[in-house]
C-alpha cells in the first residue's frame, strides 16, 4: 500500500516552522522596533525612541506604544510625543516590494513635552536648513523708544558728527587749493612786465615813422606782428578770466549749500534723538514684531526639514543620486503600470492632537516621498470645536510636490473666539505692557512656491484688556502712550510675509498703532519743537565761525580778478596805441 504522508518530512517542515514562528515571536518585534527607531532617527536628524512594537499577521499590520521624536534644537523636549500608532497593510502590493499602508490611527499626539533623558544624539549632523536668516530676539523684550524727555544738545553734539561741519572744512580745502592755483596761474598769464615790453617796442616804431617812407613801411610788418602777440596775451587772459568766473560760481553754489547744511543736521538730529510720529506709528512692530518672526521662523525650520521627505528620491534621482546604479550592480527598472503607485505610500492618517485647548482631530491622505509617481499632491486637514477657552480651530492645506522644479504648498489656519490671558509683550524698560485679557479671531493664509514664500495674516482682538508700568518720570509723551493703551478695547493686526525661505520680511500693519499716534502726537509735537530750537542754537553756533572764515576766503578772489583784469585794460591800451595812423 502506497503512503501519502511521509512522516519524517512533516515532522521536518513541522519543527521548521516551529523554528521560525519562535523566531517570529522572539525576536520579530525587537527587530522592528530598533529598525524604526535607528530609520526614523536618521530621516529626522533626531533621536526616536519607541516603548513597543507590535507586528501583526492577521490581519498585516503594526502596533507601537510612546513614540518620542526629540527636538533637535532642545534635547529635553519632545517635538512629538505619540502614545499609540496602529496601521493596516495592503497584503498584496507586498508581492511587488511595495509598502502601502491603507491606514495609519495616531492617538494622544502632543507637542513640545518634556524629557526625562537627553535625546542629544552623539554625533548628529547639523539639520539642513536652507534658511539663512539671522534670528531675532525672542519675543518679550524690553521694548526701548526713543527719549521721552527733550535730550541735553550739548551730550548730543559730542556724539555726533555734523554733516554741515564737514562741508564747510572741504569748502575751506577747496577755496585754499583753488587760490593756489590760480596764484600759480597769474605767473604764467602775461603781466605788466610783459606789456610794458610791447610798450617799448611801440616806442621804437614811432621814431621810425620819421624815417624815409621805407622805414614806415617796414613799420607797418612789425605793428601787425605785435598786434597778434597781444591779441593773443588778451586771449589769454580772457580765457582764464572765464575760468576763475567758473571757479567762483562754484564755489559759491559750495558756500550756499553749506549755509543751508545745518538746517539739514537740525532735522537729521530731530529725528534721531526725538520721538517722532514715525516712531510712535512703529508701536505694533515693537510689540509684536519679534513674535510674529519667532514662529514664522520656527515653522520655516520645521519645513524645511520636512521638504526632502516629500521629494528626497525623486530628486535624488534626477541629479543621478541614489537611483545612479553603480559598475556591475544593474540598474532598477521601473516598468509602466496601470495604476502606479510609489515604493511606499500612506493612503491615510488619522490622528488627534492634545492641545492645552482640548483635542483636535483630522486626517492627512497620500502620504509619500514619491508625488511624481502617484500624480496626487499630500493633503491634510485637523479640526476642533467648542474647546476650552476656544470656539473652534481649523488647519488645512495641501503640499504639491508632483514636480519639485515646481512644487506648490498651501496653509490655511483659522481660529475664533480664542481667550488669551497675561500675555506680556513688553517685559521692561521704559513702558513694560501686559495684555491681561483679548478675545482673538485668526486667519492665516501661506503659499509656498517653490523657495518663494507669501503669507498674509490678519488677527482681529477684542475685548481687550492692557495694562502699562508706565513710570512718573516718562513724561508727557509716555504718559499719553499709557493713557492711550489703557483705553483700547479692541484692534487689528495685520502682518504679510513674502521673500524667500532663506530670506523674508515681515511687515506689520495694525490700527493700534493709529490709536497711539494720536494719542501722543501732541506731545511728541511739543518735545521736538523744543529739541528743534535748541539744536539750532548750538548747531549754528559750531558752524557760524567756520562758514564766516569760508566767506572771508572767497573774498580773496577778489585780488585775482582784479589783477586779470588790470593786465586785460593794459592790453587794450598798447592796442588803441597801435591803431592808424600811428
Amino acid at each position: 500500500m502506497k503512503k501519502w504522508i511521509r512522516w519524517q518530512g512533516l515532522g521536518a517542515f513541522v519543527i521548521v516552522m516551529i523554528i521560525v514562528f519562535g523566531f517570529w515571536y522572539l525576536f520579530i518585534d525587537g527587530i522592528i522596533e530598533r529598525a524604526i527607531e535607528k530609520q526614523a532617527t536618521q530621516a529626522v536628524g533626531a533621536k526616536v525612541e519607541l516603548e513597543s512594537a507590535d507586528l501583526t499577521l492577521f490581519p498585516a499590520g503594526l502596533n507601537v506604544s510612546h513614540l518620542q521624536l526629540t527636538n533637535p534644537d532642545d534635547p529635553m523636549k519632545n517635538a512629538v510625543e505619540i502614545s499609540r500608532i496602529n496601521l493596516s497593510l495592503e497584503v498584496a502590493h507586498l508581492l511587488h516590494r511595495k509598502i502601502i499602508i491603507k491606514e495609519v490611527v495616531l492617538d494622544g499626539i502632543q507637542l513640545n513635552t518634556p524629557r526625562k533623558t537627553s535625546g542629544a544624539l552623539v554625533s548628529r549632523a547639523p539639520a539642513p536648513l536652507v534658511s539663512k536668516k539671522e534670528p531675532k530676539k525672542g519675543p518679550q523684550e524690553k521694548i526701548t523708544f526713543p527719549a521721552f524727555s527733550v535730550p541735553d544738545v550739548t551730550e548730543i553734539l559730542k556724539r555726533e558728527e555734523l554733516e554741515s561741519l564737514k562741508l564747510v572744512k572741504s569748502l575751506q580745502g577747496d577755496i585754499r587749493k583753488e587760490k593756489d592755483t590760480w596764484r600759480m596761474r597769474l605767473n604764467e598769464l602775461p603781466d605788466r612786465k610783459k606789456f610794458d615790453g610791447y610798450r617799448s617796442r611801440i616806442q621804437q616804431l614811432k621814431k621810425k615813422k620819421k624815417k624815409p617812407f621805407g622805414g614806415l613801411l617796414g613799420a607797418a610788418g612789425d605793428i601787425a606782428a605785435i598786434k597778434k602777440d597781444i591779441e593773443t596775451d588778451l586771449n589769454r587772459i580772457k580765457q582764464a578770466r572765464q575760468g576763475l568766473d567758473r571757479t567762483l560760481t562754484s564755489l559759491k553754489g559750495k558756500y550756499d549749500q553749506a549755509k543751508k547744511s545745518p538746517l539739514k543736521d537740525v532735522e537729521r538730529l530731530k529725528k534721531k534723538y526725538s520721538l517722532s510720529a514715525q516712531g510712535i506709528a512703529n508701536m505694533s512692530g515693537l510689540l509684536f514684531g519679534s513674535r510674529i518672526d519667532d514662529w514664522t521662523q520656527k515653522a520655516v525650520t520645521w519645513y524645511e526639514r520636512l521638504k526632502p521627505l516629500l521629494e528626497g528620491s525623486a530628486k535624488k534621482q534626477k541629479h543621478g543620486g541614489l537611483d545612479t546604479p553603480m559598475r556591475g550592480k544593474g540598474v532598477y527598472t521601473r516598468f509602466k503600470e496601470k495604476e502606479p503607485l510609489p515604493d511606499f505610500l500612506i493612503r491615510t492618517m488619522s490622528a488627534q492632537l492634545q492641545i492645552e485647548a482640548g483635542d483636535l482631530a483630522g486626517n492627512i491622505k497620500d502620504i509619500t516621498n514619491r508625488q511624481d509617481i502617484l500624480g496626487i499632491p499630500l493633503t491634510f486637514l485637523f479640526s476642533g470645536e467648542n474647546m476650552n477657552g476656544l470656539a473652534s480651530l481649523n488647519f488645512s492645506g495641501a503640499l504639491d510636490h508632483i514636480n519639485a522644479s515646481r512644487s506648490k504648498d498651501t496653509v490655511n489656519f483659522t481660529v475664533q473666539g480664542f481667550n488669551v490671558r497675561d500675555i506680556v509683550l513688553s517685559k521692561g524698560g521704559q513702558l513694560p505692557i501686559t495684555l491681561n485679557n483679548a478675545a482673538v479671531d485668526l486667519e492665516l493664509k501661506a503659499l509656498i512656491r517653490g523657495d518663494t514664500i507669501a503669507a498674509n495674516l490678519i488677527t482681529k482682538l477684542g475685548s481687550v484688556s492692557i495694562a502699562t508700568g508706565a513710570k512718573d518720570t516718562g513724561g508727557a509723551v509716555m504718559s499719553s502712550i499709557a493713557s492711550a493703551l489703557s483705553t483700547v478695547s479692541r484692534f487689528t493686526l495685520k502682518a504679510y510675509i513674502t521673500g524667500t525661505l532663506g530670506e523674508y520680511t515681515t511687515t506689520l500693519d495694525s490700527d493700534l498703532d493709529d490709536v497711539l499716534k494720536n494719542a501722543a502726537d501732541k506731545a511728541v509735537g511739543r518735545q521736538a519743537v523744543q529739541l528743534e530750537g535748541d539744536l539750532k542754537k548750538a548747531i549754528f553756533a559750531t558752524v557760524d565761525g567756520p562758514l564766516g572764515q569760508a566767506k572771508e576766503s572767497l573774498g580773496g578772489f577778489d585780488g585775482i580778478s582784479g589783477e586779470l583784469a588790470q593786465r586785460g585794460k593794459l592790453g587794450n591800451s598798447l592796442m588803441k596805441d597801435l591803431r592808424l595812423p600811428f
